[in-house]
């Protein structure tokens, strides 16, 4: 079973994205690099930011 991390990272690849295109003021590149190495732990406002960020539902997420 995939990590968290592990899951944002495909799905932010999958888009094409690089870690400064998801980062905003509520999550910096630094921090969601640390998320999908799995070397932090994320809240749930973070999360859903990134979510956001990605056009991913939490639904969507979780099939994942």
């Amino acid at each position: 079973m995939k990590t968290i991390g592990e899951t944002l990272r495909q799905i932010r690849e999958s888009k094409g994205l690089k870690l400064k295109d998801l980062a905003n003021n509520d999550v910096s590149a630094t921090f969601i690099s640390k998320v999908e190495r799995n070397e932090s732990n994320i809240g749930l406002n973070k999360f859903e930011a990134l979510l956001k960020g990605l056009h991913v539902s939490y639904d969507e997420f979780k099939y994942l």
